[in-house]
């Protein structure tokens, strides 16, 4: 080979060996970005990235989501009424060491907006059903289209933290909203042919995005917060609406004394059943793996007996 060769063909080598260690350092740094967002995160001894939910609904859907990548913990003790809940030492511990904190929105949980806004609080607070609300009523985990977008939320927010596993949550959350459009689809179904579209209820306002998405007529005994102070326009709108149509059933919620449905009861003759809003569950319940969908199946059961439908 002659010296002219070599010199052409000495360009040529550093220009590959130029490119080849250009592409050992990107390759690097991309590999030393992705685990710098995982590392980021705070994690259990299993690597699980530690999630917090503020109600039973929001842990569910996060958990459902995240998977085996996420160790998602419920913030509300175990049978405690979530409107009633204010967080203790415990709970702001639980919350300084998670990675994300779940909750529905504001209307929902004011003490979680009010966290968020802390300058001291690092963690992550997101509010899942932002936008979603009518009026003053928070519970919109009931209306399984709304619920739908929750879970959109979670994933979205998974994605952005841990977007090594970005497709992982995806697929984990349309196989969960497909389990949400199957149920929509059933109580549309169920509840079409009804005799009575009248779903009263003793307790406060929970079912009335439920009510609305099946065309049934909602009459509650208070609002969307629970009160001691009875609604006595309400409850005899509702003795009167049972006596005249001998429908027979009024409905309670649940981990709430069912006082107002038990007055109800008395004045009418009708039967009490239970009607669960799914704000949280027992102990037991969580140990024995009852999860929203079950609830929510188990309400179309008493929907379907209440309203005697075909």
């Amino acid at each position: 080979m002659t010296a002219q060769n070599k010199k052409k063909i000495k360009p040529a080598v550093i220009l590959i060996l130029l490119v080849l260690l250009f592409l050992a350092v990107f390759f690097y740094f991309q590999s030393n970005n992705k685990d710098k967002i995982n590392t980021e995160l705070l994690r259990d001894k299993d690597g699980k990235i530690i999630i917090s939910a503020a109600s039973f609904p929001v842990y569910d859907f996060a958990k459902e989501v995240g998977g085996d990548k996420t160790n998602v913990s419920l913030l509300l003790p175990p049978g405690l009424e979530s409107h009633s809940f204010k967080p203790t030492d415990k709970e702001l511990a639980k919350m300084a060491s998670s990675s994300i904190v779940f909750y529905t929105l504001s209307l929902a949980e004011p003490w979680a907006s009010e966290l968020a806004k802390a300058s001291s609080i690092k963690t992550r607070f997101v509010a899942t059903a932002d936008g979603l609300a009518e009026g003053d009523d928070p519970h919109v985990w009931l209306d399984f289209t709304k619920a739908s977008l929750m879970v959109d939320k979670i994933t979205e927010t998974y994605q952005a933290l841990d977007a090594v596993n970005y497709n992982y949550y995806q697929a984990q959350a349309e196989v969960y909203k497909k389990k949400l459009q199957d149920l929509d689809g059933l109580y549309s179904s169920s509840l079409q042919n009804c005799q009575f579209r009248d779903l009263v209820q003793g307790g406060h306002q929970a079912f009335a995005y439920l009510a609305r998405r099946y065309n049934l007529n909602y009459l509650p005994s208070q609002g969307p917060e629970p009160k001691i102070e009875l609604d006595m326009v309400r409850m005899t709108a509702q003795i009167k609406q049972l006596k005249e149509s001998g429908q027979g059933y009024v409905y309670y919620e649940e981990l709430i004394m069912p006082s107002l449905a038990e007055v109800i009861r008395q004045q009418t003759g009708a039967k009490m059943v239970l009607l669960n809003a799914a704000h949280n569950v027992a102990r037991y319940d969580i140990e024995g793996g009852l999860n929203f969908i079950k609830i929510m199946e188990n309400n179309l059961q008493a929907l379907k007996l209440g309203l005697r439908c075909q």
